[in-house]
């Protein structure tokens, strides 16, 4: 099936109103995992939904089954082309700068967009030290990834890659790096 993708935007299961997401245009608290569909499937789907749970556990002292998490998984990409990709954010309906969550949070809010193949070849990295708060979650309102992108490609490079305080590589802008040698 050849249909042309449009975005879609869920917040528990249903289309996304506007004043739904009205919170979530200056929320900064709140976390999520970005994959690509591809005929139906998400390769490494158990690392995602492992990936939103502890993040849940941590910043919402409790998170979603992952049963329900893949339930409104596939009701988002029910009827979507076969490729696509998709993020599913964890929010809380209080928004930030609140000292108690909302009752029954986290909400969950998943977005699907055209589908993203990646570089052709190899990148020109430009790098930058920069350490990111809570680092082991992947978590929105972080400016300076997008700043120190927008940086780098102004300097001629493809992207940057961040070296933290103790001289190492740790990650990308909005990607994880690893290094193989291809020996078994």
């Amino acid at each position: 099936m050849n249909q042309k993708l449009r975005f879609r935007t869920e917040i528990n299961g249903r289309t996304a109103t506007a004043e739904e997401l009205s919170p979530l245009a200056f929320a900064g608290f709140a976390h999520f995992t970005a994959m690509q569909v591809r005929e139906g499937a998400v390769r490494g789907l158990e690392f995602h939904l492992e990936r939103l749970r502890s993040a849940s556990i941590e910043f919402f002292g409790q998170a979603l089954p992952d049963n329900l998490v893949r339930e409104h998984i596939r009701h988002a990409i029910k009827g979507a082309p076969s490729a696509l990709s998709l993020t599913v954010t964890m929010f809380s309906r209080s928004g930030e700068f609140t000292s108690m969550g909302a009752a029954g949070d986290p909400a969950i809010l998943i977005r699907t967009a055209p589908p993203f193949e990646g570089p052709a070849g190899p990148l020109r990295l430009y790098s930058v030290q920069h350490e990111r708060p809570f680092p082991t979650i992947k978590h929105v309102g972080e400016a300076s990834k997008t700043h120190y992108l927008r940086q780098a490609v102004k300097k001629g490079y493809d992207d940057a890659v961040f070296i933290d305080r103790h001289g190492r590589i740790s990650e990308a802008t909005i990607w994880n790096i690893a290094f193989w040698d291809a020996k078994p």
